[in-house]
């Protein structure tokens, strides 16, 4: 499954925006979670008051998390999401355009404290990994396009849609480019 969004500013006044595609995937535990292709990556840590870190090997969460993430490889490396109870891959992020990575999980104190935040212990069952781009501000000028997309693969279909979105995206671009002349 896929989502495109495009901001077009039609006014002549400079825009700024952030985008953060908010993205809750379901898991059997949250404590059995992995993620991989986050190695190596600076990240804000925003339960340590937006301490600069690096991820070492592939992340676990293991209590509240909000970090956000500026993988290595790019938007167009799957982020993948695994279950290392099961040894399944349950889901698979590919972004374009989008160079951020939110992982957000509240964990019990901080869930039961939310209100709008339900079942208190939905927390086990979930988290979010959202695709963005909110380290900086995205400028736009009178006319300037800004297009972004994901693609969310679930399970072991991953390989198959990340390159039906690779072959998807360079049509589209050259569609666009074609419009544009």
């Amino acid at each position: 499954m896929g989502i495109q969004l495009r901001c077009h500013l039609q006014h002549d006044k400079p825009f700024e925006l952030q985008v953060l595609l908010h993205t809750y995937l379901r898991v059997p535990d949250v404590t059995a979670v992995r993620l991989s292709s986050l190695d190596g990556a600076s990240y804000l840590d925003k339960t340590e008051s937006l301490a600069t870190k690096t991820q070492s090997g592939d992340l676990a969460l293991t209590g509240e998390t909000d970090r956000i993430y500026t993988p290595l490889g790019g938007p167009k490396v799957p982020v993948v999401v695994s279950d290392s109870a099961s040894g399944r891959k349950l889901y698979s992020l590919t972004r374009d355009n989008l160079d951020d990575v939110v992982v957000w999980n509240p964990w019990e104190a901080k869930a039961k404290s939310m209100p709008d935040f339900s079942p208190d212990d939905g927390w086990r069952n979930m988290v979010c990994v959202e695709a963005g781009a909110v380290k900086g501000w995205q400028k736009l000028e009178a006319g300037d396009a800004f297009e972004v997309a994901q693609v969310i693969a679930v399970g072991d279909l991953w390989r198959l849609q990340a390159g039906l979105l690779t072959i998807y995206t360079t049509w589209y671009l050259r569609y666009t480019m074609l419009s544009l002349e």
